[in-house]
C-alpha cells in the first residue's frame, strides 16, 4: 500500500512536466522509482510514497506550482513496481489474429 498524487481525469503532458520537475528537485531518480499506473486513466506511471504525509506535502507544492488546487492524494492498494516515471506503454505484442491485414488473401486466391 502507498500513496500517489494525481489529477482528476488524468494529468496532461504540461502538468506532468511540472510533476516530474518537482520530483527531480526533491532528489527522486526519475529513471528508477516505485511507481503505479495513474489511477483511473492508467496512461502514466506515477511515483508512490510509502506514507500519506510526504504525498500531501508534494500535492501542496504541486498545487502551488501549477496554480491549480485540484491535485489529490490517492491511496493505492496495488504493489508498486520499480521503473521510470512516464507514459505507460503496453508491452504485449499485437496478435495477428486480432488485427486483420491488408495482405491477407482468401482461400480462393
Amino acid at each position: 500500500m502507498g500513496f500517489t498524487v494525481t489529477y482528476p481525469g488524468g494529468t496532461k503532458d504540461f502538468e506532468f512536466q511540472t510533476y516530474a520537475r518537482l520530483l527531480r528537485q526533491s532528489g527522486i531518480d526519475l529513471g528508477n522509482l516505485p511507481r503505479v499506473p495513474e489511477p483511473n486513466t492508467k496512461r502514466k506511471w506515477l511515483y508512490v510514497w510509502p506514507d500519506r504525509e510526504p504525498a500531501e506535502a508534494f500535492r501542496a507544492r504541486l498545487a502551488e506550482e501549477t496554480g491549480d488546487p485540484a491535485w489529490v492524494v490517492e491511496e493505492v492498494t496495488a504493489p508498486p513496481t520499480d521503473g521510470p516515471l512516464g507514459h505507460c506503454w503496453s508491452s504485449a505484442p499485437a496478435r495477428a489474429a486480432d488485427s486483420p491485414s491488408v495482405f491477407t488473401r482468401s482461400a480462393g486466391n
